[in-house]
């Protein structure tokens, strides 16, 4: 199965991190980097404020060209090639989705993201930009970032998934965490 890799490395100590992986992937990579002197197939140079959600341009430049991106972070161990299976279904496959994860060593609910009921004003500022955007309970999820795979066949999809990503992006910008 052909597919892409995907990478945001941003500051030195993640441009450091992809250097020692780089060699070990076989596949076309996406990266989006704020250091001209990275070297990958695909580099995206970017000099503004680190975001996490600049995930999607890699992403959105993998998926012009292939269905099936894996998007890892640069602290990521590679031990053996990478592969996915000829079978793998479309979707967005990561290790757990959930409806509360621990974050600066407290438990958050999406219900208390969305409802604005955490201790943490910023969240409760992105919880409401999220709200706004029309998330609530039910289609609203936390989930692993560090590594997963999106694999979507129709290119119309494609395209239109990442409309839809930069659309929320841009609704919640103001109220997005920051590095």
């Amino acid at each position: 199965m052909s597919f892409a890799v995907c990478f945001l490395a941003h500051g030195i100590e993640h441009v450091d991190e992809y250097n020692k992986i780089r060699d070990r992937i076989g596949n076309e990579t996406f990266v989006l980097t704020n250091d001209s002197n990275l070297f990958a197939s695909n580099v995206i140079l970017d000099d503004t404020k680190f975001n996490f959600n600049k995930k999607r341009i890699p992403i959105k430049r993998a998926l012009e060209k292939y269905d099936t991106v894996v998007c890892l972070d640069t602290d990521i161990d590679i031990i053996c090639d990478l592969t996915l299976p000829n079978d793998l279904c479309e979707g967005l496959h990561v290790k757990w989705l959930g409806k509360s994860q621990t974050i600066n060593n407290t438990r958050l609910s999406i219900s208390e993201l969305l409802n604005g009921k955490t201790q943490f004003e910023d969240l409760n500022n992105y919880g409401q930009s999220l709200t706004d955007s029309g998330a609530n309970n039910y289609n609203t999820f936390f989930f692993d970032e560090y590594a997963f795979i999106l694999k979507i066949l129709d290119k119309e999809k494609r395209t239109l998934f990442i409309d839809n990503w930069n659309l929320l992006y841009e609704k919640t910008l103001k109220n997005q965490a920051k590095d």
